[in-house]
């Protein structure tokens, strides 16, 4: 569970050598982190842009993702009530 922090450090004052990650670290989990946002974006902009209805393997193959992958993203979309 996460919750906001009562003191919030003022960006001056934390360098990056104080940081508990290594840059590469950092950039890892940064990637990680919003790689599933940046296909979610993908999908929908991909499927406002044809404006019509697409297979899986359609939105797979456009997007160089796997099915296994587009069908998680898709399912997430669906549940979401964001694609039918």
């Amino acid at each position: 569970m996460f919750a906001l922090t009562t003191e919030f450090p003022h960006p001056n004052t934390v360098s990056m050598s104080e940081s508990k990650f290594t840059n590469a670290e950092q950039e890892s989990g940064a990637n990680r982190s919003l790689s599933g946002v940046n296909n979610a974006l993908d999908v929908l902009e991909l499927l406002a842009r044809e404006n019509r209805q697409m297979s899986l393997a359609e939105i797979a193959t456009a997007l160089s993702m796997s099915k296994a992958g587009a069908h998680r993203v898709l399912t997430t979309l669906a549940n979401r009530g964001y694609v039918d």
